[in-house]
């Protein structure tokens, strides 16, 4: 699947900013979701629950207001959108 030319990873949102967490596989994706090592991007599950612990952390939200917050924003993001 060939994704487009992004400024935020299109699997969970996160700005591309720093080159150091593009991914060297494809400029769509950061570091975190796509495995550096195979180019695999991670599972919805997997990139959730990161979701879930950022947003966490950062707003100091409950699990279920993360996990809310976290399954909206992938809703909207292109790589889950062509996966239904």
């Amino acid at each position: 699947m060939e994704m487009e030319n992004t400024n935020t990873c299109q699997a969970c949102g996160m700005p591309l900013e720093n080159p150091d967490e593009v991914s060297k596989f494809s400029n769509g994706f950061c570091v975190y979701c796509q495995s550096q090592e195979t180019g695999t991007v991670g599972s919805y599950d997997e990139i959730k629950e990161g979701g879930v612990k950022y947003f966490m952390e950062a707003t100091g939200a409950s699990r279920e207001e993360a996990e809310n917050l976290t399954v909206s924003n992938m809703a909207t993001l292109p790589y889950w959108r062509e996966k239904k």
